[in-house]
This record gives structure tokens, sequence and C-alpha cells, in this order.
């Protein structure tokens, strides 16, 4: 699998998991826990995808979905 083919299909999981979360109450999204990391498999490569929530000091909430491809020494690209 090509690294732009990979890149696709990360960014494809990253939004299906952000309308996912964007279908969640308020009750859940505060239940969330500040971090969540999931080994993924997509073709060949093990990544990492991590949803971070943070409570803002106006009471806000806020919550990413982001995993990166890793290509050469730590190098990469950060899809959110």
């Amino acid at each position: 699998m090509k690294n732009s083919e990979i890149d696709k299909a990360i960014s494809e999981e990253v939004i299906l998991r952000s309308k996912s979360l964007m279908s969640f109450n308020l009750e859940e999204i505060k239940n969330l826990p500040p971090e969540s990391v999931e080994d993924i498999k997509i073709g060949s490569k093990r990544l990492t995808i991590c949803t971070y929530k943070d409570e803002l000091p106006n009471g806000e909430i806020l919550v990413i979905v982001q995993c990166k491809n890793t290509r050469f020494l730590g190098y990469g690209n950060m899809l959110k």
C-alpha cells in the first residue's frame, strides 16, 4: 500500500470517528476519558489513533481525533 493510500484510509477513519463522536449527547461527551489510544492496522502499517478530550475554561469541551503515519525516523504526516 502506498503512503498516499494509507493517508487516505487514515483520513477516512478519523472522519468516521469524528462523525460518530458528533452524534454523542453532552453527557456522553463529558464521560469520555481525557485520552484514548488505540492501535489500528491499515494495509501492512500499524498505526495509533488517539482521541483527546479537554474541558476549556469557558465550559466548552474540545475533542480531537488524530492519527500519525510515521514514514521515516519519526517523520510523517499528522492527520486530524
